[in-house]
């Protein structure tokens, strides 16, 4: 782990991890940023955020995970150094990912009668669902967004999308403040007004980066052919890869989400806290996601040209590396546990449930990293539906159940709940691991993989 080949691995994925994890942190952020600035209109508005984003997160991921089956291809054929399969490739995904922006879209909008039926606190429902409303439909231009960034990430280029989240960011925090508050002669729209930031923060974004595309240096790339034909096997593959990523992303964040649900049964304190945790939880875990992206860019890339035991070398370093920075920021959410929260409330009551719940995510996450990473290698290497079998066990099988018990049950309430979850990412984390030493092993005994 400290020869010369590690070391240089360590500096290749984290070079190509941080402008990930810096973009990743943007499209986080602006949950992140709904929620600081809401929360100082009270208690009501931050736990309406958090369950509207409890829900929009399933269809969100879905949509991530597909657009991912982008970057291994792309990454692949980039190592082949073939310009034409990359190009086929982008324009069967700009395609496939749009129309799969508006089937979910569609879809997720006619649940919102079903949200009654969730049992949550009606002042804090109301609130919601006209921001989870606008937030579904922003899943249109966020497949451009996504499309562009797998597209960009495949051929080892991870600043454009960090770019591009820094800017968009910037701008959703910008109109959270007029929308929001109601400044410079803007209507104050409350809850709903960080909706409508954050719709129009991700066209722009979408806009933004597909310009970059046709005005840079990588038109070559996705220039339109003069004869475009859409071939099945394209979107097959795409699907093939990315279908069982986005259910992956899916079965995880589904625990979150019905987590947030039951939590939601203890009241408005105690899903604010859970939303205020899963902040903290959410924005170290961008670094260990943005390891994990790196982790399939030069997984792929090296399987392209046929470098089986460098392959092995770059998943164990991103191993490494996800283990030591989660186990940093374990020891911060341990240590400034009561002095956090402070950042979203003054309440005293919601103050001390974050901090029980920051402390239970400080040892979760350590876990976290590992199975997001193990992930990445394992997309790299095109090998996900194993993992899918496995989301499904670790996270619904056991995952659920646990959390049902600890938190009902035995009465630790959203601690308990957030037990459940420390449960299931770290048999996860385990699976995933293994599932990567195993199938790298084989592929430098054999000398070739498929």
């Amino acid at each position: 782990m400290f020869s010369s080949i590690y070391k240089k691995y360590y500096k290749e994925i984290f070079i190509l991890a941080l402008p990930v994890a810096v973009g990743q942190i943007g499209h986080m952020f602006t949950s992140f940023a709904d929620s600081v600035m809401v929360g100082h209109l009270g208690s009501n508005e931050l736990a309406a955020v958090s369950l509207a984003g409890s829900l929009i997160i399933i269809p969100t991921l879905l949509a991530v995970g597909i657009s991912i089956g982008l970057t291994p291809l792309v990454g692949k054929a980039f190592g082949e150094k073939n310009i034409k399969k990359i190009n086929l490739y982008f324009y069967h995904a700009l395609i496939f990912n749009f129309l799969m922006g508006i089937i979910l879209s569609f879809s997720v909008f006619l649940t919102i009668p079903l949200l009654k039926y969730l049992q949550q606190p009606p002042e804090v429902l109301e609130k919601s669902i006209p921001y989870f409303l606008i937030m579904n439909f922003s899943l249109i231009p966020y497949m451009f967004v996504l499309t562009a960034k797998q597209f960009t990430e495949g051929i080892q280029l991870t600043k454009p999308g960090m770019y591009v989240s820094i800017l968009g960011n910037l701008l959703n925090v910008l109109l959270n403040y007029f929308l929001i508050f109601g400044k410079f002669g803007f209507p104050s729209y409350g809850v709903l007004g960080a909706g409508i930031a954050s719709f129009i923060a991700r066209s722009a974004m979408a806009l933004g980066f597909m310009i970059y595309l046709y005005q840079s240096d990588l038109k070559k790339y996705v220039a339109l052919p003069k004869k475009l034909r859409f071939e099945l096997n394209k979107f097959y593959a795409i699907l093939k890869i990315g279908f069982p990523i986005g259910v992956q992303f899916t079965l995880e964040v589904g625990v979150f989400s019905i987590g947030a649900i039951m939590i939601g049964w203890f009241g408005s304190v105690s899903l604010a806290a859970h939303q205020i945790a899963l902040n903290f939880a959410s924005l170290t875990f961008v670094m260990a996601s943005g390891l994990a992206t790196a982790a399939t860019i030069k997984v792929s890339n090296l399987i392209g040209q046929q470098k089986f035991k460098e392959m092995r070398i770059a998943g164990l370093s991103s191993l490494v590396l996800a283990m030591a920075f989660m186990s940093f920021t374990a020891f911060i959410f341990i240590v400034f546990r009561h002095q956090l929260p402070y950042l979203f409330t003054n309440e005293a009551n919601l103050i001390e449930e974050s901090a029980k719940l920051l402390l239970v995510a400080a040892f979760f996450q350590i876990f976290d990293g590992i199975q997001v990473v193990g992930l990445g290698n394992l997309r790299g290497m095109a090998d996900v539906k194993f993992a899918t079998i496995v989301a499904l066990i670790s996270y619904w099988i056991i995952g659920i159940p646990t959390s049902y018990l600890f938190g009902i049950v035995l009465n630790l309430k959203a601690q308990g709940v957030w037990i459940g979850y420390l449960f299931s990412l770290t048999i996860a984390s385990a699976f995933f691991a293994l599932r990567f030493l195993s199938k790298s092993k084989l592929a430098i005994k054999n000398g070739i993989y498929f």
